[in-house]
């Protein structure tokens, strides 16, 4: 399935069609040359004219929305990875931000508003980036403060279903808490339906919007940068669709879930429509208290995640097959 959709990205399937035609007209067979060669032609020039991406994307930018208004209280904040160039920032020994910087700054701005939460970032590990998101300045420092006292990296995780079931086993959300998930509102619904998978409702807090609503028809200068950003559209497009499905399929009796304790199951994770508000019963530090300790099981590096037991059987075993999305 995954190659499916790596086949389905349409500037790898443009490229195939380059590739086959020269090998056609290598081959003498100009008919099916030239009618792949049109082809191209006409691909780029749509890429070029239609609103192609905004088709794409805006409706999945539009799943989710920023919760209004806030939870009056938020025990954690988790802030999912693809937004530090950290590559970069290890060679410039500089904080070095990617197109979803946007990311990195809400959790930020939603950690100074709620300073009893625990942050966390994953995909990025503390000493990746020495000089920012702590607590004191140095002379290269761009991001800093209180607001990243506490904060946990978990730089383990690779792909949208190791961020969650990375962050499932470290971070130990409790049966009642309220956790905020960042991340760009293109991901959003991939990444809710993951967590939803491992059974863990999460708040979704979209940012890093690349669509206006908007359905604009014209000629478009870079024609690359809007190839990347279809691309990018169907890729998560895809990974959306595949997670519905593995969320709906139902288990058969007998399967995978028989082999799991089911006097294990009771199911602690909140409704994803039970907001938080006045009257709930989650923990909150009072002011001055800083941020509230938390006891964590330990985990090795070398240890596999495991999800808790607390996840239903049939939660458990839609987890293990949905391990091979590493998109």
């Amino acid at each position: 399935m995954d190659a499916i959709w790596w086949l389905a990205q349409p500037s790898h399937i443009l490229a195939l069609a380059v590739l086959l035609a020269a090998l056609l007209g290598g081959l003498g067979w100009r008919t099916g040359a030239s009618g792949l060669a049109g082809f191209v032609a006409v691909a780029l020039a749509a890429v070029a004219v239609l609103p192609i991406h905004a088709w794409i994307a805006t409706p999945l930018e539009s799943r989710a929305a920023v919760p209004d208004p806030l939870p009056e209280a938020v025990d954690g904040i988790l802030v999912l990875g693809g937004a530090v160039e950290w590559r970069v920032a290890a060679a410039r020994d500089q904080l070095a931000l990617d197109a979803a910087g946007e990311r990195v700054l809400a959790g930020a701005a939603l950690a100074r508003r709620y300073p009893g939460a625990q942050l966390a970032f994953t995909g990025l590990y503390a000493d990746a980036l020495p000089h920012d998101l702590g607590t004191e300045p140095d002379a290269r420092s761009l991001l800093w403060g209180p607001e990243f006292d506490g904060a946990r990296f978990l730089g383990e995780a690779r792909s949208t279903y190791e961020d969650a079931l990375v962050a499932l086993e470290r971070l130990d959300p409790g049966p009642n808490e309220t956790w905020l998930l960042v991340t760009s509102a293109l991901h959003m619904p991939r990444a809710v339906g993951v967590f939803a998978t491992l059974g863990w409702s999460v708040v979704p807090y979209p940012v890093d919007y690349r669509t206006d609503g908007a359905y604009r028809w014209g000629l478009r200068g870079d024609v690359a940068a809007e190839l990347a950003a279809i691309d990018r559209a169907v890729r998560d497009w895809g990974a959306s669709r595949r997670n519905g499905r593995s969320r709906s399929t139902n288990d058969p009796g007998g399967s995978c879930a028989d082999r799991v304790d089911a006097a294990s199951t009771p199911r602690r994770r909140r409704a994803p429509s039970a907001p938080t508000g006045a009257g709930s019963s989650i923990d909150v530090p009072s002011p001055g208290d800083g941020r509230r300790a938390r006891q964590r099981r330990p985990t090795p590096s070398s240890q596999p995640c495991k999800a808790p037991r607390s996840i239903s059987a049939s939660a458990i075993c839609t987890a293990l097959s949905a391990a091979p999305l590493r998109i």
